[in-house]
């Protein structure tokens, strides 16, 4: 029974030991866990070079899935990026002692605890955004609730002032990078198909999504294209597909003006659809890790939600001019009409994008 009782006090025990602000001086190494998708990745960019200030001697690893290790390549202040496979990588980690664990997910929380007690052992300190008291025992610190509802990003940024006892300038906070460093095969990419376009500006619209509940209807998308191609008159439309959506959005979009409505050959490597939306003047999307891009290039961006658990004030852009329409009570978001869609977007439009149109008036 003592066997079996021992490593739950421990770790519970442990966990509660640390309530105090940590001295950031004696931080010496730290992992970062995200969860979820590249979205989720990119979120915690500003994060990385926020604990990299306060911790400049701290080694910085990500512990992730080997899909979203692209967005955390070749960024100085990351020390090291271990992919995860299965249980036993996990274990595998405890070698590094780590002291400060951030577990950067908001689902399956008592899964992640045990994940960062596998790597960090019983005197490590556990920390997630997570708001709730159900856990509140396997992390030594949770984030406050936030009302309203915050960016995600600034949810993060408020625990690491939480964990050090410090409080950021919210000019500091605005300042916080996004560094995504493509390689230079999707940045080439990206430059062979703007070459392509016989306009030198572009929006985007990104018409595929993996998840069904967040696909949208035909008759929505073509109607996207038609304004942006009417009240746009100096700009190609670039609309990004995955493989299996090329022909339907080839026929979705048949009969529209082909020299300014441009449907590349799709490319499996997400970071050549990254690189083309890095120049564009404008994102339509229902995918939030391309609406997560966007704050790193600073581009306008309007975005479909499923509405439910403050969606889109969560998951929204950060510092770039966005607006979003959600469905109602969950429901998938081809429940959205043309109409829901149509007038907002074009007053997001003509307030923030087409403004730019005026050196070619």
């Amino acid at each position: 029974m003592r066997r079996f009782f021992n490593p739950l006090i421990r770790l519970v025990w442990g966990t509660w030991l640390h309530k105090v602000p940590i001295n950031p001086d004696a931080v010496t190494k730290i992992a970062i866990c995200p969860a979820g998708g590249i979205g989720d990745s990119i979120t915690i960019l500003p994060i990385i070079s926020l604990l990299k200030r306060l911790c400049p001697s701290a080694n910085i690893d990500i512990i992730t899935i080997e899909r979203n290790a692209i967005i955390f390549n070749d960024n100085s202040d990351i020390h090291a990026i271990h992919i995860i496979y299965t249980d036993e990588d996990w274990k595998k980690m405890r070698v590094n002692s780590y002291s400060l664990i951030f577990v950067l997910n908001w689902i399956h929380i008592s899964e992640w605890a045990i994940r960062a007690w596998k790597i960090g052992g019983y005197h490590s300190i556990r920390v997630t955004p997570f708001q709730g008291e159900k856990y509140a025992a396997l992390f030594s610190y949770q984030a406050k609730p936030i009302s309203p509802p915050q960016n995600v990003t600034d949810i993060y940024i408020a625990l690491v002032e939480e964990v050090f006892g410090q409080t950021i300038a919210e000019s500091e906070k605005l300042l916080l990078p996004y560094s995504i460093a493509l390689p230079q095969d999707a940045l080439e990419y990206g430059s062979h198909i703007v070459t392509q376009m016989s306009t030198e500006r572009y929006c985007v619209i990104n018409y595929s999504v993996i998840h069904e509940k967040k696909q949208w209807h035909n008759d929505g998308y073509r109607a996207v294209a038609e304004l942006l191609l009417r009240i746009l008159p100096h700009h190609t439309i670039i609309v990004l597909t995955m493989e299996n959506d090329y022909e339907s959005a080839k026929k979705c979009l048949y009969g529209l003006d082909e020299q300014r409505c441009f449907i590349p050959s799709p490319s499996q490597n997400v970071l050549h659809a990254i690189a083309m939306m890095r120049k564009a003047d404008f994102l339509f999307t229902v995918d939030t890790s391309f609406i997560h891009c966007c704050s790193a290039f600073g581009i306008p961006v309007f975005g479909l939600y499923i509405g439910e658990k403050h969606n889109a004030q969560l998951w929204s852009a950060r510092n770039v001019p966005f607006a979003a329409v959600e469905t109602h009570n969950g429901k998938p978001i081809r429940t959205l009409s043309t109409e829901d869609v149509i007038v907002p977007l074009e007053h997001f439009i003509r307030q923030y994008v087409l403004t730019k149109e005026i050196p070619y008036a």
